[in-house]
This record gives C-alpha cells, structure tokens and sequence, in this order.
C-alpha cells in the first residue's frame, strides 16, 4: 500500500510539472502539424550538431535533460553562429538510482524528443518556459529533424510535415514543389532554403504560407 501511494503522489507530481513546462498546445498527447505550424510556432531554428547531453536536477529539484547544440546555422531567431547553444528539457535521460536507495522515474514524457551526442539535427525549438526556463522543440519530436545524407526527417518520417500547405502570390521553385509533394526524408537543402524565404519574407504573417 506505501508503494502504491508512492506511485499515486509521483504521478500526480509529474503531471503537475508537465503543466508548467508545456502550453496547451504542447500537451503530451502529439498533435500532427505541418511546416508553417512549426515555423509559426518555432522561437528560433537551428542547424547544428549536439555536442553534449546530460542530466540532473535543478536548485527546485526538478528533473532536467541539458543538451548542448554547435549551431552551425541559425534560420530563425538571433542564434550566434559556430557558437554553443544549450537548453534544459523537463525529465532526466533514464531512471535514476538515488542515494536513498530509491529509483527516481522522472525521465522526459512520451512524445519529448530523445537526445544524442554527435547527432546533425534541424530544430524549431520552442520559447522557453515562463516558469521553470525548461525548452524543448515545438511540435516535440515533430519539431526534431535528423540530418543523414543531405537528408532530414523526423522521428515520425515527416508525415503530415507537408500536409495542407498553401502558398498565394509565391512561385515555388520545381525542387521545391517535388518536396512538398513526396513523403519521407526531405532534402535538407531545398528545406532550408523553403524555410529561410518564409521567415526572411514573412510569408505566415502575410499569409502568402498557411
């Protein structure tokens, strides 16, 4: 019965925590969405490669992921470039052993990305939050794109990231269009240069992207 309660007041916990790191529109339940909604939604968007990932606690004792980022190339927001990026995502990288001799469960909820070292990643990262300054990509793993090969896509195979686009008063080039009209990785260099005009120019706030 005292593990059982134990459980109960854990869970309890961390779906509290989870309200203060995510907005509604990020909650664990994955929501499908498609390039203009993580450009729209994205604080920044960053090409780099991830030097580092750890784990700990915070001076509050909540549980964190930090992942460091070499940004090679920044597409939206002000990131230096060649320079190191680093955020701290809620939930440790695995179950944690502590000095009591408990197991601490409190690893990043289902739908947070996972994080590896060396890794070329494409992220549309999210503001961070209010409260606890805990980051993560908007979308979450959507929001997580593997570069491999001239190629990116993410954990879901980019599906949905092309669905239901619309472009007016915009002649997209033929790399362009073939991309939006296929399914699987995309090519990482056509998707960048889509994405920089559509900040550059402010396509969603005109409304030339929806």
């Amino acid at each position: 019965m005292r593990r059982k309660t134990r459980s109960m007041w854990f869970s309890g916990l961390l779906c509290l925590l989870c309200s203060l790191v995510l907005t509604p529109a990020y909650a664990t339940k994955l929501k499908p969405q498609n390039l203009t909604s993580l450009i729209k939604d994205a604080n920044s968007i960053i090409i780099g490669q991830v030097t580092n990932v750890t784990d700990g606690f915070n001076e509050k004792g909540l549980p964190y992921t930090e992942v460091t980022i070499n940004v090679g190339r920044s597409l939206k927001g002000k990131m230096a470039q060649n320079k190191p990026y680093t955020f701290r995502q809620f939930g440790l990288l695995k179950p944690r052993k502590m000095e009591n001799g408990n197991h601490y469960l409190g690893i990043s909820p289902e739908g947070f990305p996972r994080w590896h070292k060396d890794e070329n990643v494409m992220l549309f990262m999210y503001q961070p939050a209010k409260i606890t300054g805990f980051q993560t990509t908007a979308g979450l793993t959507q929001g997580k794109l593997l570069l491999v090969a001239g190629k990116a896509a993410n954990s879901h195979n980019n599906y949905g990231l092309f669905d239901d686009l619309e472009f007016s008063k915009v002649q997209l080039t033929s790399a362009e269009n073939k991309m939006l009209g296929s399914s699987g990785p995309a090519d990482l260099q056509v998707l960048t240069g889509l994405i920089e005009k559509a900040v550059s120019k402010q396509w969603i706030e005109r409304g030339v992207m929806k």
